[in-house]
């Protein structure tokens, strides 16, 4: 049996999207029209927030916000972001091309997301943000908001792995991917911005082009990130299945919980209170030989991730004093199982006695 970590041929065949981009097509209009218009408004719904702004991808849409939150007063340039270093680069990319300073935090090992003690411990006079990344697609530790609130700080969520998961109020802002591989993918890059701040939305759009809010007239200096009437039709479509497909992926999960024999294997894993399980990963000293163990018998797997961010050459200079232990731990330890809600009851068996086997 042969099993790739995703197919997305197999995801995108659960949809008639050749016929949703051929009345795109034949529309005549490809950029700021209804698809886009519909999708925004649906998407809002489903995450419970007033507001939703299509935009290039995540990384943008983090970028946008922060840039959103300089332009209302919230920070300044120099202010500093307390983010995890277990989290994909476009993270603290957002916060330096946003021109602040990230300070970077050691996570939970129940959930591998931004611990809360550890935060408030690194929250000074020069802190204005919180930026929990919501990995895996397990939920925020909800005392980040306590922790905030405490000290007067703003929440932004870098939700790029999350779909499915819903606002919380005390939030300003989430920032959703659409890469092709996440629970809602598009067909190429995508983001989105969601909020119940009318102000931040008005600011992202304006900001997302060109700063400009009248043809012509540019009010801000911005850039050029938008979200096209292909890909919101592609994602309009995939959004009736969502809570269907995370169902899947939470069933799968469980299976793997209850019928993989961890204690055996010296295996540990994510222990959240609220996950949609973009990823199912499991933790062990023997990571790289089970991997291969896997991938001789037909089964791909991933690594989330490889390096954390303090580590990674581009910005290992900036944080050379930066010790995470629990953090660079579950790096070397991470191994990414098939997740995919396509994945029939057959396939996950086989992965499970493959492990189990190992």
């Amino acid at each position: 049996m042969q099993i790739p970590y995703l197919d997305l041929k197999r995801i995108n065949a659960c949809h008639n999207l050749s016929g949703r981009l051929s009345a795109v097509l034949e529309s005549g209009w490809y950029l700021k029209g209804k698809e886009i218009l519909q999708f925004e408004q649906a998407f809002a719904t489903y995450c419970h927030t007033q507001y939703c702004a299509g935009v290039g991808s995540g990384l943008d849409a983090l970028t946008l916000i922060l840039l959103a939150c300089k332009e209302m007063g919230l920070v300044k340039d120099g202010n500093e972001v307390i983010i995890p270093s277990l989290t994909f680069v476009a993270t603290i990319e957002a916060v330096l091309r946003a021109g602040l300073t990230p300070r970077l935090c050691e996570v939970n090992p129940q959930t591998c997301t931004m611990d809360a003690d550890e935060a408030e411990r690194l929250v000074n006079r020069r802190t204005r943000l919180l930026l929990p990344v919501q990995l895996y697609g397990c939920d925020i530790d909800r005392r980040l908001l306590d922790v905030a609130e405490t000290h007067g700080l703003e929440v932004v969520v870098d939700a790029a792995q999350a779909h499915g998961l819903k606002h919380h109020p005390q939030v300003l802002a989430d920032a959703y991917s659409f890469y092709p591989a996440k629970n809602l993918g598009a067909l190429g890059d995508g983001g989105a911005v969601t909020t119940d701040n009318g102000q931040l939305d008005r600011i992202v759009r304006c900001l997302a082009n060109y700063g400009s809010e009248e043809k012509y007239t540019h009010r801000l200096r911005g850039l050029n990130s938008r979200l096209d009437e292909l890909q919101a039709a592609v994602l309009s479509s995939k959004l009736n299945t969502l809570d269907q497909d995370n169902r899947r992926r939470n069933h799968l999960a469980q299976r793997y919980l209850k019928e993989i024999e961890w204690q055996r294997l010296e295996l540990d894993t994510i222990h959240p209170d609220s996950c949609v399980y973009h990823v199912f990963p499991v933790f062990t000293d023997r990571r790289d030989p089970l991997k291969d163990h896997l991938k001789n018998r037909g089964i791909e797997t991933l690594l989330h991730y490889p390096l954390p961010v303090h580590r990674q050459e581009a910005y290992r200079s900036r944080f050379a004093e930066v010790s995470l232990p629990l953090t660079e731990q579950i790096c070397r330890t991470e191994l990414s199982l098939p997740i995919g809600p396509y994945l029939s009851d057959e396939e996950a068996s086989y992965i499970i006695r493959q492990v189990n086997a190992f």
